[in-house]
């Protein structure tokens, strides 16, 4: 899936990682859902600024959360998101 804007996106991740705090999604199913989204390179866009994440997907998600998608990127892709902060 496309996204238009980096609030978009954001707003879908948000919800899968409540999805998975919530039980509804297990871990397996968080992970491949982030994994879908940011193997497309305009959506990797959207929400990297080189080894950052940008201010508004950022003010979207959270602390907390951005910590749970940080650590799924690094499951999925050591090397690529291992520089993340």
């Amino acid at each position: 899936m496309n996204y238009e804007t980096t609030v978009e996106l954001a707003q879908d991740i948000k919800a899968a990682i409540d999805d998975y705090w919530k039980l509804i999604l297990s871990k397996e199913q968080m992970m491949n859902k982030v994994k879908l989204w940011f193997e497309n390179t305009d959506n990797r866009g959207l929400a990297l600024r080189g080894n950052s994440f940008s201010a508004s997907f950022v003010k979207v998600l959270g602390k907390k959360r951005l910590a749970t998608l940080k650590e799924t990127l690094k499951a999925i892709d050591a090397e690529l998101y291992g520089e993340l902060n």
